[in-house]
């Protein structure tokens, strides 16, 4: 079982650059232990040693940021001995891994595309939302880590007790909204009112 070295795994790169044809490309050796290939649609394959048995190759693909497959949903895992040589290792990504990666790596890809439009959409109504509060209000925002790809924003005035008072936050992920109103003027409640509607109805 004898370990493969950095210049090895280099010189497969280089290989599989040529065996995966043109959609395929090498591009390099990260922390010289793991190849990265890029494949169609912008996806990325990785090779590094496996463990315990370091003489076989891991292979994984790379997934957009904050978006990666969990569960039943993350492809099942494959291995390759390095000593079946760059031909017979590319077919092992084409025909085992990349059947099963490619169609969540396009799935992950579209719910980052989804979930920057919603994040879009949240700072647009936030900025409508703090002319209406002529600049009162205090907008900010924050990751929730719990959810996959979420992004959580607040607005809020500043506390008073005879001024008044908004409380909003807005979920771009699961467009779950939560809104307080204390003392608003009639007429500026039903103008945030109809920006909550206009927004939902995708206005």
């Amino acid at each position: 079982m004898t370990e493969i070295t950095p210049q090895q795994l280099h010189q497969l790169g280089q290989e599989l650059d040529i065996h995966l044809g043109f959609e395929w490309q090498y591009l390099g050796l990260q922390h010289d232990r793991m190849i990265r290939l890029g494949g169609p649609d912008g996806c990325a394959v990785h090779l590094s040693p496996d463990w315990p048995d370091r003489s076989r190759l891991a292979i994984s693909g790379a997934y957009p940021d904050e978006y990666r497959p969990w569960g039943d949903r993350c492809p099942k895992e494959v291995t390759a001995a390095y000593s079946k040589g760059a031909a017979r290792i590319a077919k092992d990504i084409t025909r085992r891994f990349f059947p099963s990666y490619h169609p969540v790596y396009l799935e992950m890809v579209e719910a980052r595309r989804k979930a920057e439009k919603q994040h879009a959409q949240a700072d647009r109504w936030l900025d409508e939302l703090a002319g209406e509060l002529d600049g009162h209000c205090q907008i900010g925002q924050y990751r929730d880590e719990g959810e996959l790809g979420n992004r959580s924003y607040k607005a809020s005035t500043p506390w008073s007790s005879d001024r008044p008072q908004l409380s909003l936050e807005i979920s771009s992920y699961s467009q779950d909204i939560k809104i307080e109103l204390d003392n608003l003027p009639l007429d500026l409640a039903l103008r945030v009112c109809a920006m909550m509607r206009d927004e939902l109805n995708g206005a």
